[in-house]
C-alpha cells in the first residue's frame, strides 16, 4: 500500500521537468505516495484526509475497513479488507439517521454503525455519495 520501494528521486526528476509542477518538489520531499488498492478506496480515503490530520484519516478509514470490511485471519492478527461501494451505499451518514431508520428501539449512544462514528465528520455524505 505504501510502496516503500517506490523511487522518489525518479518521481521528483519527472515533477522537475514539467515548469508547472517544478514548485512542487521541495514541497513534497519526504512524504510517500499513498497506493490504495481500488479507486473506490482511494476516493473515500481522500475525501477523509481533507482538512485532516494523517493520523486521524488514517483512524477513519481503519475504523471503517473494522465496521463494514470483511475480516481477513492472518498469524499476526485479523486485518479488514476496504468495504464495496455497494454495501457503504446503505451505511448511515450519523447517528441520528441510523437511531431513526432503528425507530428510536436502542438508546442513542449505541449508534455507532455509521460513517460519522468512525470519524470522518463533515465528510459522511461526501463519502455516501461517492458509491
Amino acid at each position: 500500500m505504501f510502496d516503500l520501494n517506490f523511487d522518489l528521486n525518479r518521481f521528483y526528476d519527472y515533477l522537475s521537468e514539467d515548469s508547472k509542477l517544478e514548485t512542487t518538489v521541495d514541497f513534497s520531499r519526504g512524504l510517500r505516495l499513498f497506493l490504495a488498492k481500488n479507486p473506490f478506496e482511494a476516493i473515500v480515503s481522500s475525501i477523509a484526509s481533507a482538512n485532516n490530520s494523517i493520523v486521524r484519516w488514517t483512524k477513519s478509514i481503519a475504523n471503517i475497513r473494522k465496521k463494514w470490511g470483511n475480516p481477513v485471519k492472518f498469524s499476526s492478527g485479523i486485518f479488514y479488507e476496504f468495504p464495496y461501494p455497494e454495501l457503504l451505499q446503505f451505511v448511515h451518514e450519523n447517528d441520528l439517521e441510523e437511531f431513526d431508520s432503528l425507530n428510536g428501539s436502542i438508546d442513542m449512544e449505541f449508534c455507532i454503525k455509521n460513517l460519522k462514528s468512525c470519524g470522518v465528520g463533515y465528510r459522511a455524505p461526501y463519502i455516501k455519495k461517492n458509491k
